[in-house]
C-alpha cells in the first residue's frame, strides 16, 4: 500500500485502520533457525517482510509501524510514535481480530458492505484455513467478549487492544456504542487503575493529525 504523507505525517487508509489484525504481519517462524534468540528471528523476519526490492538492501529506518507508519525501534520492537508492541503472542494477535469484529457490531448492525470488507481481509491475512473459517463466522455472529479477552493475557497484548480499538474508534468518529464497547473492553482486560485511560490519551494525541480531527 502506498503511503502519501502531508507534513511528514503518514496518512492510513481508514480500512486499514478499521480492520488491522495487529502484529500478525510479524508473525514469527520457530521452525527456522532454533540456535537464534526469539528477538532476533522476530527482528530479522520484520525485515525480510519490509525490505527493499533495490539491490535487496534495506535501512532499518524504512522499518514502519503496521497502525500509523511511524518507525520501528528494533531494540524494543515496539513504534516510535503509537507506542504499538510487536512482540505478542501470535494466538492474542488472532483473538485481537475478534474484538474487531466485536466493535462492528457494536450498533447491532453489520451491513453487507461491512460484512464483505472483513471477510475480505480475513482472505488476505497471514492464518491457518481454520482460523479463517472461524472468524468468518464471526462476521456473521460475533462471540461474547468475555470470551475473547480471557485469551489476551500478555501485557503488551492487552496493551496492544486499547491501542487497537481507540484507532478504531476514531476512524469512524466514535458513536455512543464504540465508546460503550470500548468501557466494556477496558473493564475485561483488568489493566492496572488508569493505564487504559493513558494508553487512550497518547493514541489519540499521536492519531489526531492523520485524521485531521
Amino acid at each position: 500500500m502506498a503511503k502519501k504523507k502531508i507534513e511528514g505525517k503518514p496518512i492510513i487508509s481508514e480500512k486499514i485502520l478499521n480492520l488491522i489484525g495487529m502484529g500478525i504481519d510479524f508473525k514469527k517462524n520457530i521452525s527456522k533457525r532454533q540456535e537464534k534468540t526469539w528477538r532476533e528471528k522476530r527482528e530479522e523476519e520484520i525485515i525480510e517482510k519490509l525490505k527493499k526490492r533495490i539491490d535487496g538492501k534495506i535501512d532499518r529506518s524504512d522499518l514502519y509501524c503496521i497502525v500509523c507508519g511511524d518507525n520501528i525501534d528494533l531494540h524494543t520492537l515496539s513504534c516510535q510514535g503509537c507506542g504499538m508492541e510487536f512482540n505478542m503472542e501470535d494466538k492474542e494477535a488472532r483473538h485481537m481480530i475478534s474484538i474487531m469484529i466485536g466493535m462492528a457490531w457494536s450498533d447491532g448492525v453489520l451491513d453487507e458492505n461491512e460484512r464483505a470488507c472483513l471477510s475480505e481481509y480475513i482472505d488476505k491475512i497471514d492464518l491457518p484455513p481454520g482460523t479463517k473459517s472461524r472468524l468468518k463466522k464471526e462476521v456473521f455472529s460475533p462471540r461474547k467478549l468475555k470470551n475473547i479477552v480471557r485469551w489476551i493475557k500478555t501485557p503488551q497484548g492487552k496493551r496492544n487492544t486499547i491501542r487497537m480499538v481507540t484507532a478504531s474508534g476514531m476512524v469512524s468518529k466514535w458513536d455512543t456504542e464504540e465508546l460503550m464497547y470500548l468501557e466494556e473492553v477496558k473493564k475485561a482486560l483488568n489493566l492496572k487503575p488508569g493505564e487504559a485511560d493513558i494508553i487512550i490519551q497518547k493514541t489519540e494525541e499521536y492519531l489526531k493529525p492523520m485524521f485531521d480531527l
